[in-house]
């Protein structure tokens, strides 16, 4: 964007960002091509340096879950704490809906809308809990949607030669699922509360934000329930309970 301002364009024609990209085009086409051309048929560029033989962590088809979702989970979890937080950072602005109109201080008091700014906030609270557990829902059954992709593909063929049974392999999916869910929104509402309570001249307890998350738990697993019987991942596995 930096380079086609410098153009100057509908101001005077100059050339040069364009010939720079020109320059640069043919010099990583050249190199692109000198690489292609000393690559081995089906091979990367980078030669892949051999792991370890044996991984004392990776015991099952639970821990191997874990280790293959940890990174997508740990983001998850985090981005969804950023959203909290930039909720949170609006709870002031909220308030003070009620707090400008000199009308409203005369008739209830400072008290009164003290009482209102708080109840404003609640609402919005209760608003913010059903959409982060919409968010938490999808998250959550994006792990169970990868129990079909990898069965499809045939990544789950050495798994499935071990003793464990089909069973075994979908609550694995279930459980991980349904517990990344509660931590993505149990860590959104607490994101949520400590940004808010920072802008806020009277801050809520967290009895408010646990109550909201155990009032969200059975919903989400409902949901969790409903996507894992109706999902992908049940055209493999639901028959074997009977969703199917």
């Amino acid at each position: 964007m930096a380079g086609l301002k410098k153009t100057d364009i509908y101001i005077k024609n100059n050339w040069l960002p364009v010939a720079l990209f020109l320059i640069l085009g043919i010099v990583a086409f050249g190199i692109a091509v000198a690489l292609n051309v000393n690559r081995d048929i089906d091979a990367g560029i980078i030669q892949v340096r051999g792991g370890k033989r044996q991984s004392r962590f990776l015991q099952g088809p639970a821990t191997l879950l874990f280790w293959n979702q940890r990174s997508i989970s740990l983001f998850w979890i985090i981005g969804m704490a950023v959203l909290g937080a930039s909720y949170g950072s609006v709870f002031n602005s909220i308030g003070k809906l009620v707090n400008d109109s000199p009308v409203i201080k005369e008739v209830l008091g400072s008290n009164g809308v003290q009482a209102l700014e708080k109840n404003q906030v609640l609402s919005f609270v209760g608003i913010l809990g059903i959409i982060f557990t919409v968010l938490a829902v999808i998250g959550g059954a994006m792990v169970i949607n990868h129990l079909y992709t990898e069965e499809r593909r045939g990544y789950l063929q050495l798994v499935n030669t071990t003793p464990h049974s089909r069973y075994y392999l979908l609550t694995t999916y279930v459980l991980y699922g349904v517990i990344l869910a509660v931590v993505i929104l149990y860590a959104t509402l607490m994101t949520t509360m400590v940004v808010g309570n920072s802008t806020l001249a009277h801050s809520l307890s967290i009895r408010y934000y646990n109550r909201m998350f155990v009032a969200m738990l059975p919903v989400l697993i409902l949901f969790m329930s409903t996507w894992s019987a109706s999902s992908a991942s049940c055209q493999n596995y639901g028959q074997l309970f009977g969703f199917c």
